[in-house]
């Protein structure tokens, strides 16, 4: 009995950590504002849409404008409207423009006109950062008539995975991720950049990066991933791992000449030690 009781707990807690919306999964909503009255100058309104989930990958959004531009007996005072778009109430041209309406040249006093504007790129970050956005419009000097505003977006959850980093030994060097974060979108192209602390070279990467032997690489995020730089000993800085350098301690010099490291070969003579070259430059 025991038994059970402990299974259906951890049911109930894996069906409480589901998350609220499916990974991969797109999205649309609607918004029709009514506004039914006329404006001079400049007025805007806010859209919130709470269909649509934090973190979620607006892919368009349209705002779509029912507006009738008025009449003063035989003059009309303005005909064209500029649309606009912004993540706060405050707004400036020509930066927030969408669109504008363009009315005939003698438009009907009796006529609506209906415009619809896809929302360009920064818009849509306006919307991906707290879900809402604000529409406005603006005339210079006339007085027109707004029915109403549809917003319209369409959105996906993407998946995102983690990206760990580490570097061997500790302390050998460090890495720097292009853009920074370790949460990543599904597909997200991260680039990596290793570089050593005195006393070491970069040697590889472990983990599945482009190139494991550049510095210098990249790893495409697909699934929960983790990189390490490694770097090896280089005690003269020379860019050559002491493994495989010959004159480990000679930075002039990966393999021993006749007179081996440290040290100056002269034709006929005796080989000049490092340190006695220096001592006559003194």
């Amino acid at each position: 009995m025991k038994k059970n009781w402990i299974y259906l707990w951890i049911v109930v807690a894996l069906l409480t950590l589901q998350p609220l919306y499916a990974l991969g999964q797109d999205y649309s909503q609607t918004i029709d504002f009514d506004l039914n009255q006329a404006f001079s100058w400049n007025i805007n309104w806010k859209h919130t849409l709470d269909q649509i989930p934090q973190g979620s990958i607006i892919q368009s959004a349209s705002i779509t404008l029912r507006v009738k531009v008025w009449y003063w007996g035989s003059n009309i005072y303005e005909q064209n409207i500029d649309i606009m778009a912004s993540d706060t109430s405050s707004f400036s041209l020509p930066q927030n423009r969408v669109c504008e309406l363009n009315p005939s040249t003698n438009p009907s006093a009796s006529n609506f006109y209906t415009v619809t504007c896809p929302l360009p790129s920064i818009a849509l970050g306006y919307i991906e950062n707290d879900g809402d956005i604000y529409i406005g419009t603006n005339t210079y000097m006339g007085t027109y008539y707004i029915d109403y505003s549809t917003l319209t977006v369409s959105a996906s959850q993407v998946e995102q995975y983690s990206l760990t980093v580490d570097v061997d030994p500790i302390q050998s060097g460090a890495v720097t991720l292009n853009p920074p974060g370790q949460i990543y979108n599904d597909g997200q192209i991260i680039i990596l950049s290793a570089t050593n602390s005195s006393g070491y070279v970069f040697d590889h990467w472990t983990g599945e990066v482009a190139d494991i032997h550049q510095a210098i690489t990249t790893v495409t995020i697909d699934k929960n991933q983790s990189v390490v730089a490694n770097f090896s000993s280089d005690r003269d800085s020379d860019g050559v791992k002491d493994s495989i350098d010959g004159c480990p301690d000679d930075p002039k010099k990966t393999i021993p000449s006749q007179c081996g490291c440290d040290c100056v070969d002269t034709p006929g003579g005796r080989p000049v030690p490092w340190l006695y070259l220096l001592l006559r430059q003194q």
